[in-house]
């Protein structure tokens, strides 16, 4: 397993497991497919989850993206 790809399970783990950053970052590589193949769909549903816990650039990113 590439070191790119343990960073992204890691990734995935702190997101599902509540962090509120990590959420934002999964969110946004999925969005741009980085580190991952793109997801948007994904992507904002990551972004959700921490913008529904306050993440102000969450926010700023859904809103940015209509």
């Amino acid at each position: 397993m590439s070191q790119q790809s343990e960073s992204v399970e890691a990734l995935v783990w702190q997101a599902a497991s509540g962090d509120v950053e990590a959420q934002y970052a999964l969110g946004v590589a999925l969005l741009n497919g980085e580190g991952v193949d793109a997801n948007p769909e994904k992507g904002v549903e990551w972004l959700k989850a921490a913008a529904s816990a306050g993440h102000a650039s969450a926010i700023e990113k859904l809103k940015a993206l209509g």
